[in-house]
């Protein structure tokens, strides 16, 4: 069934093969990029998300001109996939590269809890555990490699944004596959399926749009409440950057 997705990244190496992909699945798809996306059908919008404002907006906008034909108010995306990031060191200052990383994935997370959009898939990176760029030879610990395998190297972003989205819902599943080098599409094809079978969601009717979540928390399970009384479910996905 046709989702609404936001797609944060969408003109960056990998989610150029993914977002025709959802397209060609009949999703709809909002790209949010600081550079064009050539993607007929798919609207981009130039978003810094830094910033948490910026970010706000975005994820509660129309997608496109069509959809103003409606006369009524946007609504909220199915989900939303985050790609956007520095994807490695010497592009940018390590400063910003960090900054640039753990502070757009905290706010795509925080605005998409508190607009009430129910699912978020991360993509997360190898480099969380501190061998790719590692100053020296370094190897992992053991294999395979496993969820709760150390993540020791909390300097670096992606292991900031890894704990970033599991301090806002402690049951997100992450992947953090290895890349592979190359510009073919075919590389993308383990990650546009991924993203289509956790993005496949039934279309959310127009009163979940006032997102009717409150502040407080159930005292005996620590989970979010809605202000009807229902408990408020999230969950977190992981694909491959």
């Amino acid at each position: 069934m046709a989702s609404k997705i936001v797609f944060t990244g969408g003109s960056g190496k990998a989610g150029r093969h993914v977002v025709p992909y959802l397209k060609g699945k009949g999703h709809d798809v909002f790209n949010l990029d600081l550079k064009p996306l050539d993607c007929p059908g798919v609207t981009t919008l130039a978003c810094d998300l830094t910033d948490g404002a910026q970010v706000y907006s975005a994820l509660s906008m129309h997608f496109d001109f069509d959809s103003l034909a409606s006369g009524s108010r946007p609504v909220l995306p199915d989900a939303v996939v985050h790609f956007a990031a520095v994807p490695r060191i010497l592009l940018t200052p390590d400063n910003l590269t960090f900054d640039t990383n753990v502070m757009s994935t905290y706010n795509v997370i925080e605005a998409a809890m508190k607009l009430g959009i129910r699912k978020v898939i991360i993509a997360s990176s190898e480099t969380t555990y501190g061998v790719c760029f590692a100053e020296g030879d370094k190897d992992f610990h053991q294999f395979p490699l496993t969820e709760d395998y150390d993540t020791e190297s909390f300097i670096l972003p992606s292991a900031r944004t890894d704990l970033a989205s599991r301090s806002s819902m402690p049951s997100m599943t992450r992947s953090r596959p290895a890349s592979r080098p190359g510009t073919s599409s075919r590389r993308s094809v383990p990650i546009r399926r991924m993203v289509v079978r956790l993005s496949a969601t039934k279309p959310r009717s127009p009163t979940r749009r006032s997102g009717p979540y409150s502040a407080s928390k159930n005292s005996t399970t620590g989970a979010n409440t809605r202000t009807d009384g229902k408990k408020r479910k999230a969950v977190f996905y992981a694909a491959a950057s």
